[in-house]
């Protein structure tokens, strides 16, 4: 590692300083208007046994600067006047407690690169070329007496500034697009499959005449001898209630095994031929 000096210039070193703080909207401003214009106008007014009074005024190309806002079409740049007062004012106070200095560099491009000559011994000895980063001089502009900060007027017109400002950084970024077709549906609060689901079990049964039920059920007993009330009321159709009553005049309920629980023939309806 090598030792790497710096000269400094110091030929500033009496100068005394002003450290201003500058509003957002205006270092924007100030940044976008051109190097070369004037950019505005400080007033200083002294009066005996006072502070001094310090105005700032920027100029109409500072007033009149513009800034890129969002524009969700995508079409073209939106640009948007920034929030800049007609006059700020600067309340200055006295550095003494504290060292502030200032320095700056100019820039290293402008002074060139220092280019250094290396020889690679395993490359076949063949000798390079390698730039090296050259640092720009250092000059001390001198130390900071006087701090202050630029404060915009409570004015009417100034707040519509403010509030056109919040307008145009609340625009959203995207923007939410209709299709040419849409399918409107109109809300249920159940789908018709579940409607038709859930009313097979509620479907009302009509009562048929006694002797036609009759018939059903001497025509389910030709097949078997005994059934449970659920088997007859699916095949005859009928309600639970109604069905237990004509059973009760053509039909036995057998309680004990090892037909427990279920509905037979009274003896002198039964017919039962040879299955063979």
């Amino acid at each position: 590692m090598t030792d790497s000096k710096t000269n400094v210039d110091i030929s500033s070193i009496g100068k005394s300083l002003w450290l201003i703080k500058v509003p957002k909207n205006l270092e924007n401003a100030l940044m976008k208007s051109s190097r070369t214009a004037s950019v505005g106008t400080l007033s200083v007014t002294r009066q005996p046994g006072k502070k001094p009074t310090m105005t700032f005024e920027p100029s109409l190309s500072v007033l009149n600067g513009k800034t890129a806002v969002n524009n969700p079409t995508g079409v073209s740049v939106s640009q948007a006047p920034i929030c800049v007062a007609e006059k700020y004012t600067i309340d200055p106070v006295q550095v003494d407690r504290l060292t502030l200095s200032v320095f700056s560099e100019t820039d290293p491009a402008s002074n060139g690169a220092n280019t250094a000559m290396e020889t690679d011994s395993t490359n076949g000895g063949v000798t390079q070329q390698k730039q090296e980063p050259v640092m720009g001089s250092i000059r001390f502009e001198g130390c900071i007496k006087t701090r202050g900060e630029m404060k915009p007027p409570k004015s009417l017109s100034y707040l519509k500034l403010k509030a056109q400002e919040f307008k145009h950084q609340n625009i959203p970024t995207k923007l939410t697009k209709l299709t040419s077709e849409v399918n409107n549906y109109k809300p249920r609060s159940h789908g018709v499959h579940n409607v038709v689901g859930s009313n097979k079990g509620q479907q009302l049964k009509v009562r048929d005449d006694a002797e036609v039920v009759k018939d059903k059920i001497f025509k389910a007993f030709e097949l078997h001898q005994y059934y449970n009330i659920q088997d007859l009321q699916r095949k005859t159709g009928q309600p639970i209630g109604y069905l237990k009553d004509i059973l009760g005049e053509i039909a036995d309920y057998n309680r004990n095994p090892p037909h427990r629980f279920t509905w037979e023939l009274k003896p002198e309806y039964r017919h039962y031929g040879n299955t063979s």
